[in-house]
């Protein structure tokens, strides 16, 4: 069942939104549509257990990227709510699958990694997601924030960048599905 459906284009699920840490659901009805692209939380998020959550992202026109993180859990929310970093351990392949021509990034920028739910460093702040190792050299994530070159924190709701000499963003539209 769908827990949340987000708009790259909208900051309602960015890191920083309150969406991520209450019991509160967002456009319930446009959720009870299925998979489309209008943003929604449903209940599931706070009250269905799981043993896989299904991340998918949807960059421009290109189809939706899936990947599963294998995760048991009483609910999306008790994971998230607390800020807590919970490690995952599904691999620089599974989140390079969910962006198109993300592993041109990650491949030559590949320095070692962290992934989980409430990642943080120095540079990358993400409520589902994956970063290189040093600096802000790449991520993919859902509900991130980075500091980039000038060091100011900028949002990509969902999606992925690289932080290089400049960066370079790529939102996408993001499922994320507690199974």
């Amino acid at each position: 069942m769908a827990s949340y459906l987000v708009n790259f284009l909208k900051s309602t699920f960015s890191y920083n939104s309150s969406y991520w840490t209450n019991k509160k659901t967002y456009s319930l009805k446009d959720g009870l549509e299925g998979l489309t692209d209008k943003e929604t939380k449903l209940a599931s998020y706070w009250n269905t257990p799981f043993n896989k959550i299904c991340l998918g992202m949807k960059v421009n026109s290109f189809p939706t990227s899936w990947t599963v993180i294998d995760h048991q859990a009483s609910s999306l929310f008790n994971l998230i709510k607390d800020g807590n970093f919970t490690l995952t351990k599904v691999g620089i392949s599974a989140w390079e699958s969910l962006v198109a021509y993300a592993s041109r990034w990650l491949e030559n920028e590949y320095r070692g990694y962290d992934e989980g739910f409430n990642f943080y460093n120095e540079y990358v702040y993400a409520r589902i997601g994956f970063a290189l190792s040093t600096k802000c050299k790449a991520f993919v994530g859902f509900g991130t924030a980075f500091r980039n070159g000038e060091d100011k924190l900028s949002n990509i709701t969902c999606g992925y960048a690289l932080c290089k000499w400049k960066t370079t963003k790529f939102a996408a539209f993001g499922y994320i599905l507690a199974q």
